[in-house]
């Protein structure tokens, strides 16, 4: 399975958190089929501080997702909407 990791590190603004986390859960519905798992987590110290991880079936398919133009529209909506301050997708951890 290595290489089938990508890790989003993300901290929403205040009063945002959920709009950021919908964000995420449009993108895993979206890509469902091609996921192992999915997993988030919030951490204790700083609430709006969160981890993503996502366990694909694939390389292939986490290449497709990160290209996806649908998603791609999803998260300019997200940047625009200042949801989250900082994204970032670790890529593949091997």
């Amino acid at each position: 399975m290595a290489g089938n990791l990508s890790i989003a590190i993300f901290e929403t603004l205040e009063g945002h958190e959920a709009d950021a986390l919908q964000l995420f859960g449009i993108a895993f519905l979206r890509w469902r089929p091609r996921l192992q798992r999915d997993s988030i987590h919030r951490q204790a110290a700083s609430p709006r501080h969160y981890v993503l991880l996502r366990h694909w079936r694939s390389e292939e398919d986490r290449h497709a997702a990160l290209e996806d133009p649908e998603l791609q529209k999803i998260w300019a909506v997200g940047e625009s909407d200042s949801d989250c301050q900082r994204v970032r997708d670790a890529g593949a951890v091997a």
